[in-house]
Formats: C-alpha cells, sequence, structure tokens
C-alpha cells in the first residue's frame, strides 16, 4: 500500500527549511557585525580621540551594571604639546643709510661707501648652544661635523657637542657650518606662529586696464648680511673701528695672551654671551668672544665694483666662499674691528665661528634719509 504525502504539506517542509536556514545567516551577520571593533579618528585642536566599540556578547542578556559597557568608551591619544622656545631675544632698528668699509684702505675692507639697509631685528647675543640644542633635538639634525666628519674630528670626536656641557648652556654655539646656521634659521621661521612677518605689497600691473595687485610678503628668519651686520655693528656711529664711542680693549674677547687653537684653549676662553656692553643699539658681543657667519659670498673687490648710489644691501649673486665678521678669542684686536672681513668656505667649522640671526621688517625705501653716523 502506498502512502501519498500531500503536496501542500511538501511545500510547508520547504519554506521552513528556507527560513531555517535564512534564521541562522541572519543571526551570523548580526553576530560578526556587532563584535568586530569599529574604529574612528576624530581630531580636535587638544586631541586626538580614538573610538573603539567594545565586543558584545549577543547571546547573553545584559544586566544593569553591564548595560555601561554599551556605550563606546574613548581611548584618548594626545597630541605633543606647544613646543616652548629657547627664543632668541631679538632687538629691533630701524633701517637706513651709512657709510660703510674704510675710507683709505688697500685692502677688501674699502673703499668706504654709502649703503642702505632695510629696517631689520638682529638677535641681541650669538645663538647659544642651548638654543641650538633645542633645534637639532626636535628636528634629529646632523650637523656636517658629525655626518662628514674630518679625520681630525673622527679621531678627537669632535663636534658642537664637545663645547655644549651642561654648564656652558649660554656660552656662543660654535663648530657649526654655514650650512648648519642656515637650518637653524629654516626651522626658526618654520615652527614660530606667525614668525615670519607678512608685509603687504602693492604692485602696479600694466596692460590694457591698470590695476593694483596687493600680494603678501613673508620675511623668515636669516643670517645677517655683511652691510645688515656692520650696520649693528656700527651702532650709529661714524669713523669708529670698535661698537662703542670709548674703545676699551678689555671689553674685546681677543687673543692678547698668546692663546692656541686647541679644545682646552677653546673650552677656557670662550665667554657666555652677554659677557660684553651693548652698543648704543643694544646689540652686544659683536666683536670677538667668536666671529659670526654672514649670508653673504665673499668678494675681496665688491667693494669697488658694487652699484651706487647707495650700494644693495646685498654681496655677489655667487661665489666660493661666505662671509664671516666680528673676530673671535683666538684673533688679534684688529680682527675684531666692525670693518674686518674674513672668509671660509660654507662647509667649515671651527672653535672660533658661531652666528647670530636677523628677520628683515621692512623693504627699504626711496625717501629713507641717512642716519646720523
Amino acid at each position: 500500500m502506498t502512502i501519498s504525502t500531500p503536496k501542500n504539506t511538501h511545500n510547508l517542509s520547504i519554506r521552513l527549511l528556507l527560513l531555517s536556514i535564512s534564521i541562522i545567516l541572519v543571526h551570523s551577520l548580526i553576530t560578526h557585525a556587532q563584535v568586530a571593533p569599529r574604529i574612528s579618528a576624530s581630531r580636535s585642536s587638544s586631541a586626538t580621540e580614538i573610538y573603539i566599540r567594545p565586543k558584545v556578547d549577543l547571546t547573553k542578556k545584559p544586566s544593569v551594571a553591564r548595560s555601561a559597557t554599551l556605550s563606546a568608551t574613548a581611548l584618548v591619544v594626545k597630541e605633543k604639546p606647544p613646543l616652548k622656545v629657547e627664543m632668541p631675544e631679538m632687538v629691533q632698528l630701524a633701517g637706513g643709510a651709512f657709510q660703510m668699509g674704510v675710507k683709505a684702505s688697500k685692502s677688501d675692507d674699502g673703499p668706504e661707501h654709502l649703503t642702505l639697509v632695510a629696517s631689520f631685528e638682529i638677535s641681541k647675543y650669538p645663538i647659544t648652544n642651548k638654543q641650538f640644542a633645542q633645534f637639532a633635538s626636535e628636528t634629529k639634525y646632523i650637523t656636517i661635523a658629525e655626518k662628514d666628519a674630518s679625520e681630525f674630528e673622527r679621531k678627537n670626536k669632535i663636534s658642537w657637542k664637545t663645547f655644549a656641557s651642561k654648564d656652558r648652556e649660554n656660552h656662543p654655539v660654535v663648530w657649526i657650518s654655514y650650512e648648519d646656521a642656515q637650518a637653524y634659521c629654516i626651522w626658526l621661521s618654520s615652527i614660530i606662529k606667525n614668525a615670519p612677518i607678512k608685509e603687504k605689497v602693492e604692485i602696479e600691473q600694466e596692460g590694457d586696464e591698470e590695476q593694483t595687485i596687493v600680494i603678501e610678503k613673508t620675511h623668515p628668519y636669516r643670517l645677517p648680511t655683511e652691510a645688515e651686520w656692520e650696520y649693528a655693528a656700527r651702532g650709529g656711529l661714524k669713523d669708529q673701528s670698535f661698537p662703542w664711542e670709548t674703545v676699551d680693549k678689555s671689553k674685546i674677547n681677543y687673543n692678547s695672551n698668546k692663546r692656541e687653537s686647541t679644545i682646552q684653549d677653546a673650552k677656557q676662553f670662550i665667554k657666555a654671551v652677554g659677557y660684553q656692553p651693548p652698543n648704543s643699539f643694544g646689540v652686544q658681543d659683536l666683536v670677538g668672544n667668536v666671529a659670526q657667519w654672514c649670508y653673504d659670498w665673499y668678494d675681496p673687490s665688491f667693494y669697488e665694483y658694487s652699484p651706487e648710489p647707495p650700494q644693495k644691501a646685498y654681496g655677489p649673486e655667487k661665489g666660493t666662499e661666505r662671509v664671516i665678521r666680528g673676530g673671535s678669542w683666538l684673533e688679534d684686536l684688529e680682527s675684531c674691528k666692525v670693518t674686518s672681513r674674513q672668509s671660509a668656505p660654507q662647509s667649515m667649522r671651527t672653535a672660533q665661528v658661531g652666528f647670530r640671526i636677523v628677520r628683515v621688517i621692512a623693504p627699504p625705501a626711496a625717501s629713507n634719509k641717512p642716519v646720523k653716523n
């Protein structure tokens, strides 16, 4: 005897089977979606917040105490706090014209010529070990002496750090090449908020319709030009060899007692910044102690052929060596005059040379009157 299954009963069994499969699949997808962590980041001015959704077991009924774990928990990763910069103290100088160089000279410091400089700020002292150390630490900067050491530097393990012990933080940084000094200037310009002074410049555009275009020009920190350095060093004085009206040799740290070019003598004779009285512009330590890199290329005959009147405040457009000014603890008094010019390849580093910085405030105006000097 054959027993036949009713057709509607067979269809019902198939539908129940399909429904069961669907429930299982949906439950699996929901469980996977809820258990997988969701991570989203949102940045604010104070912190970066990363929200992580906790794992949840949907097979258990949450109690009242457990329901708190269902809310999103926040993992707060704090951003690095704003950098407190060891900022060089700056002195603001009004621009103008001055007589640069020496009247009667057969050397590279003449002839005397009228030079015009824009208003600018200049660091009151040379850059210190502490200030340069912060730059090197923040940027992981490696100086030329450290990455391309000479045989002498390798043998003696010498670099700027040799002269930058904890008790010498306020001494001028030395063993710095021109490139190292430039790198510091670029860093300082980039990290100081609103540091580059902004200036609106109007340009008359010619054409079918004349119009005035206003552009914004920035003036970041850099090394001083040779003209800016001498302008600051003279302090408004005319025909003076040093930054003060009355010259006292004891104010100048120069080689007056047969010092030698050794690491030991450098550590002994280099003085902390501020050892020298300011000139009438309020700038200190310009001559003696450590000489300072200037922005310009060096040309011994530049004073003779440069355009005038007045001479532009920048040196030659190219060269093989950079200008150094001010003289040092190892040089004679003649080298420490405000007009004395020296030079070296820009990769050179020594315990005699450091640097200071400037920032231009405004461009030179045609109406500027020469300052009384």
